[in-house]
């Protein structure tokens, strides 16, 4: 008996946990369609830390069949509202852009793995723009621009 409870015990305190996950909770940014028609784009994140900013992305297959995503990193970007300048993802010591899932020079969401009703997460890492930016449109080369999204400091 003693065991049972145990196992329920944990068994609660766990599904406590994944409800209580901020990930699962929080409502996205924005959403934007992607270009095929069959996946849609949320924009759950953009945070500021030591110079860095970082977008967080989650690509839900709405259709009705597996998809794919696959995109050069080197066509991502974000505008920075005010001066009108151009932002690209940041790269490491050895070139690799700072985003992920990267294969080689390419995010890449594979066919098997994105059935319909999956989620998939991307990150980016750019530099941070000026202290007097307060809003930036990020790109993605294959859904509609995420406009007019204010940075808070």
């Amino acid at each position: 008996m003693r065991t049972l409870s145990k196992y329920i015990s944990a068994l609660l305190f766990f599904s406590l946990c994944l409800w209580l996950t901020p990930a699962q909770a929080a409502e996205p940014l924005q959403t934007q369609y992607g270009i095929n028609g069959e996946v849609e784009v949320d924009l759950l994140s953009v945070s500021e830390s030591g110079g860095i900013l970082t977008a967080v992305f989650a690509y839900r297959n709405t259709g009705s069949d597996k998809s794919e995503v696959r995109y050069a990193v080197s066509e991502v970007y974000f505008l920075e509202k005010s001066e009108g300048k151009k932002y690209h993802v940041l790269s490491d010591s050895t070139g690799k852009p700072l985003a992920a899932p990267v294969g080689g020079e390419f995010i890449s969401i594979r066919k098997p793995a994105f059935k319909p009703g999956s989620r998939k997460l991307v990150w980016f890492k750019f530099p941070a723009p000026a202290e007097a930016s307060e809003a930036i449109d990020l790109v993605l080369p294959d859904a509609l621009p995420f406009e007019n999204i204010a940075l808070s400091r």
